[in-house]
Parts: C-alpha cells; structure tokens; sequence
C-alpha cells in the first residue's frame, strides 16, 4: 500500500491510472488521510495543492490526448497558476 510511504515522506497528492480498468484516480491528504478526489461532470480532476493542475481523466481514458493536453496548458495560463509559479520562484 502506498499510503503509509506516501505519507510519511510528505506526499499531498497522488494520481494512480489504472489502464486496463480505465479509471484513474486523483488522492489528496486531508486530515492525515488520502481521500479520493471526485472529477466534476466533464471529468476533470483539480489539485487541491497546486493552482492549475488539472487532468481531464475522460480525455485520457478515452485516449484523446490532444484534449487532454489543451486542458492542461488552458490551466497553466490561469492567472492563478501564473502567481503560483511566481510564489515558488521566490
């Protein structure tokens, strides 16, 4: 089980694809706990840590990667990912 690990070395969030059950699955640490994130209704998954990343597990389950990459690079010139990136170049 990767919990334990995982929390211990500080890991907040963790993204598990699991191909042949076409599922993946997004856990973050909240009250010292990993709970699984749930996608909103076009199946996007949001970090609940980093401003801007984002999946859209739909996309790639379905294998539509361009999607999937056109969703993330929207996320990334968000202006609140953009003042993060700033935040960690500080």
């Amino acid at each position: 089980m990767r919990s334990p690990t995982y929390r211990r070395n500080g890991v907040q969030e963790y993204i598990v694809w699991q191909v042949a059950d076409r599922t993946v699955n997004w856990f973050s640490l909240q009250g010292g706990r990993y709970v699984l994130l749930t996608p909103d209704a076009t199946g996007i998954l949001e970090s609940r840590i980093f401003p801007g990343l984002r999946l859209n597990s739909t996309a790639l389950i379905d294998g539509n990667l361009a999607d999937a990459i056109a969703d993330v690079q929207a996320a990334m010139a968000t202006v609140a990912h953009q003042e993060f990136v700033h935040y960690l170049a500080q």
